[in-house]
């Protein structure tokens, strides 16, 4: 007989139900879930939804239009979604700074960068050129009309920067996605002894985890088991949601969804994105319910019939797909290979040498992630773990990965080989074969 799950009275505990499966509960758990996942994966209405803060987060580092197509799913499934305490203080603590962030490093470059690529550059051609222009009057006088347009748009340009401030402070103040959350299924913290056990287990489990042993050990993985060293000061986040959902779903004998972007470290769901078979036992000997752990970013862009690539590039680089710095600054902050890196301020020298080596393009970039076989998460993964790059290195180690004849440069266009990058990409090489 199947082993009856832990009683109703016993508190919520991922530590005390670790190692406890049996053949028939291992079976059991299976068959449950390969019986709801189908229901699960399309969002049906009798599922409760969880949200990881990332879910909640990225929002505010997409572009508008990708933000009212979330927005309008987010409504649809409105009566479903629950946030627990932990995700609300993250999306809290975090909301604001994403929200300035993301004017920042978008919005207010655009003056600095046309002035750089467009107004600079056409003062320097005419200075340079201006004793062989004199015998070109009219390539003169059109290269002065030239100049007169560029400021003229930069003084449009500015005049619309106006216009996105107050739309930054609309955002901050006046946010249809704060609106949203605040009107969901909104639960109390966990009470502080709880909060103390939660800590308290977490840290006898990480004590017995090796990171570097993920794949070996896949057993013994839990819920934030991959956060220690990225979040010293406070790595329990994802252990104490993996608690407040069992909490609710114990509480109302109900099964679970939980969403998530976080794919790529292991301890959500598996570097290939399939569950964690021993999550879902755990979930189920605590609270007799399931849990469906799913891939954000895959089931969106199943439900928008659409990638979220597109959704959030699209609109950020419809202007010219021709590369400068200002373009590769906003592909790079909405790549989605490139999330978990901070973003980067390109500079010119960056952009000629990608030039050298014949990428000119933004959708040279998007085909050469699009084609590349490898698996680009445990790619990323690994470069993030082995070497503190921002998201221009995160692209350059890619480069490499993907070109062996890609060549780095410095500012003053020297050669740059046998760099720690090169090294950390070799490493991974090896380590794939």
């Amino acid at each position: 007989m199947p082993k009856e799950p832990a009683d109703k009275d016993q508190a919520v505990s991922f530590f005390k139900q670790r190692f406890k499966q049996t053949i028939a509960t291992h079976k059991e758990v299976i068959d449950k879930y390969k019986e709801g996942f189908p229901l699960a994966s399309k969002l049906n209405k009798k599922f409760p939804i969880f949200f990881d803060a990332n879910i909640l987060l990225r929002l505010y580092s997409i572009s508008f239009k990708a933000r009212a197509e979330m927005k309008a799913l987010f409504e649809k499934h409105a009566s479903e979604i629950i946030l627990t305490s932990q995700v609300q203080w993250e999306y809290v603590k975090n909301r604001e700074n994403l929200i300035n962030k993301f004017f920042r490093d978008v919005t207010n470059k655009i003056p600095d960068a046309f002035t750089s690529e467009i107004i600079n550059s056409t003062n320097r051609f005419i200075d340079s050129h201006k004793i062989v222009l004199g015998d070109y009057p009219k390539i003169e006088k059109s290269l002065s009309k030239l100049k007169e347009s560029a400021d003229e748009i930069l003084v449009e340009i500015n005049k619309e920067i106006e216009k996105t401030k107050e739309l930054k402070r609309k955002t901050t103040f006046d946010d249809d996605f704060l609106n949203l959350f605040s009107s969901v299924k909104l639960l109390d913290k966990l009470t502080d002894d709880q909060i103390k056990t939660i800590k308290e287990e977490y840290k006898q489990s990480f004590d017995n985890f090796d990171k570097g042993e993920l794949e070996k050990d896949s057993h013994k993985v839990f819920p934030g088991a991959c956060e220690n060293k990225e979040k010293e000061d406070d790595p329990y986040g994802d252990y104490i949601i993996f608690h407040e959902i069992m909490e609710y779903s114990k509480l109302n004998k109900v099964d679970a969804i939980f969403l998530t972007y976080d794919t790529t470290k292991g301890d959500w769901l598996k570097k290939d994105g399939s569950a964690i078979i021993h999550y879902v036992e755990n979930f189920y000997l605590n609270t007799g319910q399931l849990i469906y752990i799913l891939n954000a970013e895959r089931l969106f862009e199943q439900l928008l019939k659409t990638s979220i690539e597109s959704l959030i590039t699209n609109a950020t680089i419809k202007a010219t797909r021709l590369l400068s710095s200002n373009t590769l600054e906003n592909y790079l902050l909405n790549s989605k290979w490139l999330i978990p890196f901070e973003q980067a301020f390109v500079k010119d020298h960056f952009i000629k040498e990608l030039y050298l080596n014949e990428i000119n393009d933004i959708q040279i970039i998007n085909e050469m992630f699009e084609n590349s076989f490898e698996d680009l998460g445990v790619f990323f993964g690994f470069i993030k773990k082995h070497r503190r790059v921002n998201k221009l290195g995160a692209l350059r180690a890619f480069f490499l990965l993907n070109d062996k004849n890609y060549q780095m440069f410095d500012s003053d266009f020297q050669k740059i080989t046998n760099t720690e990058l090169n090294d950390v990409v070799e490493r991974y090489k090896a380590s794939s074969i």
